[in-house]
């Protein structure tokens, strides 16, 4: 969640991932989580992570009507504030405290491998700074409990973008080209922090960034077949704290190698494009 440099993550699960799930699986024992989780990584957000977690949604209307049942699951990325204290205040979500930062990317795998490995079947996330308002889960996740889709991209170019930086701004449009001219699909936002994918999709794709992760995920659930589909979302200023991306260049830099190595894994190596 830091800009500080790291190495790629080894294969799932390393010891610090082996020493996370021990954890979670004592500290809740056996059970079986709700067919959608709703998960965020948080590192240094005692700011906003507790109004974050007041207005999550316990239940969302399903494509049939019915309501369908949705748990919070928070993964703290050694955080050095408060956020994990505020986050136990929350008794109705399930959450696990890395002791170190391990970076986003890292924190969010973990989050993936626990819903997959208790049932879940979809899995959503957000960002713990409160960009993205709860009650657009609904939309977010309709598509894949319809059956329509693997992976839905919350696309604020679609929606609404409050954005306070230019650079950054013009960085959600020039990977969104990249990304397109590199699968030969039509995609408006790479980078999204709102996104919902079937954990049996997301067990196929191997994760190995710890920051810059989000096209890694999203290219490399393209590549194994994913059907993906985008719909519009509001993304606002954050309500406090400041971001943890670091210099934006250095950030795109970055984003844009990751980008390109997930793409070349993909389609170059495997020889294969997306739906195939």
């Amino acid at each position: 969640m830091s800009a500080t440099k790291r190495g790629s993550l080894a294969a799932y699960p390393e010891p610090a991932d082996h020493d996370a799930e021990q954890k979670f699986n004592q500290q809740y024992g056996d059970f079986t989580f709700p067919p959608v989780v709703l998960l965020i990584a948080a590192y240094n957000e005692e700011g906003a992570i507790g109004p974050v977690l007041d207005t999550v949604p316990r239940k969302i209307p399903g494509p049939d009507g019915t309501e369908v049942e949705v748990a919070t699951l928070v993964i703290v990325d050694g955080a050095t504030d408060r956020t994990a204290e505020i986050v136990a205040e929350h008794s109705d979500i399930y959450a696990h405290a890395y002791s170190k930062n391990r970076g986003h990317g890292a924190a969010l795998r973990l989050g993936y491998h626990l819903a997959a490995g208790h049932g879940a079947e979809v899995v959503a996330i957000t960002d713990a700074d409160g960009q993205y308002e709860a009650d657009q889960l609904a939309a977010l996740v309709g598509p894949i409990l319809a059956g329509d889709a693997d992976f839905v991209n919350g696309s604020r170019r679609m929606g609404l973008e409050e954005a306070d930086s230019r650079t950054r701004w013009l960085g959600v449009r020039f990977f969104a080209t990249l990304a397109t001219i590199l699968t030969r699909t039509k995609l408006t936002d790479t980078s999204s922090g709102f996104r919902a994918m079937r954990t049996d999709t997301l067990m196929r794709v191997r994760l190995s960034e710890p920051q810059y992760h989000a096209s890694q995920l999203l290219l490399g659930a393209m590549a194994e077949g994913a059907r993906v589909k985008e719909v519009p979302v509001k993304m606002l200023l954050r309500k406090a704290g400041k971001s943890k991306k670091g210099h934006p260049i250095y950030y795109g830099y970055n984003y844009g190698r990751v980008m390109v190595t997930a793409w070349f894994r993909g389609w170059v190596l495997r020889r294969r494009g997306p739906g195939k």
